[in-house]
């Protein structure tokens, strides 16, 4: 995912998604709901479920983000993003499908009210993804000292454009292929 870094800089402040990313997604007719635990929980004992959705989905949980078969902690913020990531392109996908061709205004608005969904809902404002140093953020040390580190598991900004960027890339790839 390093290499979006050139593209989070160019792209729009606050848009995460635009209405071409839905233009080459290779997504199931049917798009089948999560029935895992933990769909509104960010504990990790439901990690796995999630992994194992997305999987089934097409989508790859990079490997760096894995260790020993789970989910590094300081990870976690990133699949959940990445788990929240799909349920808005899903959301967006299956409202694309229902809307006839003369209603890009409208899906143009949906869009965008994903963009403030994922804004509000998913960007850290409270400082724990705040890098302190030697590849350690706030949250870390909050987690080493056994308190509560990110609660909402909410990511920087640059993360979540990585995030949204990486999953609409491996929807779209997977189609190419």
């Amino acid at each position: 995912m390093e290499n979006l870094r050139n593209t989070i800089e160019t792209e729009g402040e606050k848009e995460y998604f635009n209405t071409s990313d839905f233009e080459n997604l290779n997504l199931p007719e049917r798009l089948p709901p999560y029935e895992g635990g933990g769909a509104t929980s960010y504990m990790a004992k439901y990690d796995t479920e999630k992994v194992e959705y997305l999987t089934s989905m097409g989508l790859e949980v990079p490997e760096e983000w894995m260790e020993d078969g789970e989910i590094r902690p300081e990870n976690r913020v990133l699949l959940i993003t990445m788990f929240r990531t799909a349920g808005e392109i899903f959301v967006l996908e299956t409202i694309r499908r229902d809307l006839e061709e003369v209603h890009t205004d409208l899906f143009r608005e949906y869009v965008a009210n994903a963009n403030r969904r994922l804004e509000q809902t998913r960007v850290d404002t409270k400082g724990y993804r705040q890098m302190v140093s030697h590849n350690r953020y706030v949250e870390d040390i909050f987690r080493d000292l056994g308190h509560s580190a990110n609660p909402e598991k909410r990511v920087s900004r640059e993360e979540l454009y990585q995030v949204v960027r990486y999953v609409i890339g491996q929807f779209s790839q997977n189609k190419q292929e």
